[in-house]
């Protein structure tokens, strides 16, 4: 799961939280992780847009599909992530390192 930002972040674009998807498609936990995640990251980032993403390597079932359109959580599963590192490739290296960069704790 991941929220994606705009603006003035120091040093990064992106955090990550992790996430898992079942066989039959993950549920809408992550859906609800990343809107509820929301608030929190406007609050500690005032002025930044933020755009919501839940992703998983597998697929999202309907419920999760149903609350991801009503919350505009955008989701991306396994075949759009190939596309995207098809279109964006990254090095595991930078994957490891971009979690973390530039935030602090509260």
């Amino acid at each position: 799961m991941s929220v994606m930002a705009e603006g003035p972040l120091p040093d990064a674009r992106r955090a990550v939280a992790g996430g898992a998807a079942a066989v039959l498609g993950l549920g809408w936990d992550a859906v609800r992780d990343v809107a509820a995640g929301a608030a929190a990251y406007s609050a500690r980032f005032p002025g930044v847009s933020f755009t919501l993403v839940a992703a998983t390597n597998r697929r999202f079932n309907g419920t999760a599909r149903q609350q991801a359109k009503v919350l505009h959580v955008e989701l991306v599963e396994g075949t759009d992530l190939a596309e995207l590192l098809k279109q964006y490739p990254t090095r595991q290296g930078e994957l490891m390192s971009f979690p973390l960069a530039g935030w602090s704790p509260l």
